[in-house]
């Protein structure tokens, strides 16, 4: 049986995670190297973007292909520890009295070894708008919404000739 859009609300405030697709909208493969991830309740998002309290996150494919996507999640902490989120605090974020928020980096590569950096951040609509704009996230702060080529060489473990 499919779920509906309150259902799929109702999966993300219950659960320890948020499902999230990475695509690659560049032009050849790109290569995971790192996926950092934090989903926290917040009234806002410091700025400058602050991404301290980010974790590794699991990601199964790390290795998308030019127009291709990968399924990832990030999942809920309190410090150390995984969790779901208690009823209190999912209840807070549907009467709007805080938000929750989905930030992180996507850190890959491509086939000539250019580092690239995706930062992203977006915050829950709570259960009564989503309907109206069949959306259940909306993008945060637009410093934590960016792309950028790192021009740092990348560590291959390998010694470098003297």
């Amino acid at each position: 049986m499919g779920r509906n859009i309150n259902d799929r609300a109702d999966y993300y405030l219950d659960a320890t995670l948020v499902e999230l697709k990475i695509r690659n909208c560049g032009k050849g493969p790109a290569i995971i190297t790192e996926f950092i991830g934090d989903l926290r309740l917040v009234d806002e998002l410091p700025l400058p973007p602050d991404f301290r309290e980010c974790s590794p996150m699991p990601i199964k494919q790390t290795v998308i292909g030019a127009g291709d996507a990968a399924d990832c999640f990030i999942r809920y902490r309190d410090g150390k520890i995984v969790l779901f989120l208690p009823e209190r605090d999912a209840a807070r974020i549907q009467e709007s009295l805080v938000t929750l928020a989905v930030y992180g980096i996507i850190r890959y590569t491509d086939i000539f070894e250019n580092s690239y950096e995706t930062g992203f951040a977006m915050f829950y609509l709570p259960r009564r708008y989503q309907l109206r704009y069949g959306i259940a996230f909306f993008l945060g702060p637009k410093e934590y919404n960016y792309h950028k080529q790192n021009n740092d060489p990348i560590n291959t473990g390998l010694s470098q000739p003297e």
